[in-house]
This record gives structure tokens, C-alpha cells and sequence, in this order.
């Protein structure tokens, strides 16, 4: 499996952690420090993305723009993490990557641009760290008693920077 996969599965992982410590209640709470969003309203924007992607390996065309917004997906913490048990199942399925066109309705509507497979997947996967940052910066004033792995809303890339300067300043 790749880098890639085992990152994506291990943040799938720690978001579903989060969501099983959420009080009731908290999961659909509005935060100002989310701009009146939710803990749920995220993490659905989180699964339709993955869902976009994996519907347009079908079609041969994603489009993120389609989402359906699944409300149920943003009031139900149990079947938001479901959904996210079946992205883990999809992303440990065996992937090769294939050229793949993408909807690109911001520069003009019909506009597709070229990209690939795992391309996408590492887009999908930067999408969701940048909400995991998002969410644990607002935790921390609407949802203090929750707790986050240390890797939680950080990039792979990010976190190996931290990790070499910290060796390099103990060495």
C-alpha cells in the first residue's frame, strides 16, 4: 500500500476517533469558530469529495463541484463514520493510476482539465487534512474536552519537517 493510501486511511481513522468523542449534541452544533458550520457539515464535505472521486473513476470524468450534500451525512455521526469505514475499504482496494479528467467549472462551464489517478487521491487526501486543520483549530474553543492525535490536521509533509528539525536540533 502506498505512503499515500496509508495516510489517507490513517486520518480517515483519527477523524472517526474525534467524531466518537463528540458529546451528543455537538456533532450538528454550529461553531462560530467554523463560520456557523458543524463538526458535521465537514466531515460530509470531506466524504462527498472522497464520494466525487471514486464515482468519477466509474465515469472517467470527476467533477467535486456535483456533490450531492447529503444532509444525513452531516446530522448522523453513525452514518458519517460508515461512509467513511467504505472510503477505507475503497482506498485499501487495489488502485492503479490511469489519466482521468477533472471538471473545471471555475475557468468556464464545460471545462475539464487532465489529471490522474493519483493525482486526485492526493488532492482528496490534502482536502481533508486542510479541514481536519480547520476543525481542530475551532475544537479548541467550541470542543475543549476532545483529543487529537498529534498528527490530526497536520500533512505528511508537515509533520516529517517537524520530525527532522526536531531530530536535528537533538542531534
Amino acid at each position: 500500500m502506498s505512503i499515500l493510501i496509508e495516510e489517507s486511511v490513517r486520518s480517515i481513522h483519527d477523524l472517526m476517533e474525534v467524531v466518537e468523542q463528540l458529546h451528543p449534541g455537538d456533532y450538528q452544533r454550529k461553531s462560530a469558530g467554523m463560520q456557523g458550520a458543524s463538526w458535521g457539515k465537514h466531515l460530509r464535505h470531506i466524504i462527498e469529495f472522497y464520494t466525487q472521486l471514486r464515482a468519477g473513476e466509474q465515469r472517467g470524468l470527476v467533477n467535486y463541484d456535483a456533490r450531492s450534500r447529503q444532509e444525513h451525512l452531516e446530522l448522523d455521526p453513525e452514518q458519517a463514520k460508515a461512509q467513511l469505514l467504505d472510503l477505507v475499504r475503497f482506498l485499501e482496494s487495489p488502485q492503479t493510476d490511469r489519466p482521468v479528467e477533472v471538471a473545471a467549472d471555475v475557468f468556464l462551464p464545460g471545462t475539464t482539465v487532465v489529471s490522474s489517478w493519483h493525482r486526485e487521491l492526493l488532492n482528496a487526501y490534502e482536502h481533508m487534512v486542510h479541514h481536519m486543520a480547520l476543525l481542530r483549530i475551532a475544537s479548541l474553543a467550541d470542543f475543549p474536552y476532545v483529543r487529537f492525535s498529534a498528527a490530526f490536521g497536520w500533512s505528511y509533509a508537515t509533520r516529517s519537517h517537524h520530525q527532522n528539525v526536531e531530530r536535528d536540533v537533538h542531534s
